[in-house]
């Protein structure tokens, strides 16, 4: 089960330490718990009631390719944390400190699933919509990123 432990840092981490694979899918389950908590505080957070963020947590704990993602090796589980984690400080707080902590879990979020420099881009348009040369600038940077592949290859 081991075989292909892929890009994954907490199996890697496990594998090293002489873990057995079922300490895998437990931690995957724990993380999985915590990013439905994670999810209802954001809830929370963002609207201020309750049910909501109950509601939110309820979606979120029965999703069915979230579940089953929780019982395999894969990274899936440990990017939805990482993006619920990267969404947290803006909404709990609106200072540098809170936007760089962000932007440093997104950078993780990068490192362990990179089409998440997609959900950047979006984030980014999203979070300032009155920038026009934010636009620009990513816009060059996303050219140079499918550019600079072919480079690499």
């Amino acid at each position: 089960m081991w075989g292909a432990i892929g890009r994954n840092p907490e199996f890697a981490a496990l594998r090293a330490c002489g873990s057995p694979p079922a300490a895998a899918v437990l931690l995957q389950i724990l993380l999985s718990t915590l990013t439905v908590w994670l999810v209802m505080r954001l809830a929370h957070s963002w609207t201020g009631n309750p049910e909501a963020a109950l509601l939110a947590g309820l979606l979120m704990a029965l999703d069915l390719p979230s579940i089953l993602s929780a019982n395999l090796l894969m990274t899936e589980t440990l990017f939805a944390l990482l993006l619920v984690l990267a969404c947290l400080p803006p909404a709990l707080g609106t200072g540098v400190a809170a936007w760089g902590l962000s932007g440093a879990l997104t950078g993780l979020c990068i490192l362990c699933r990179p089409i998440a420099l997609l959900l950047l881009r979006a984030g980014l348009r999203v979070a300032l919509p009155e920038v026009e040369l934010l636009e620009r600038l990513l816009h060059a940077l996303f050219l140079g990123l499918a550019l600079a592949r072919f480079a690499v290859a």
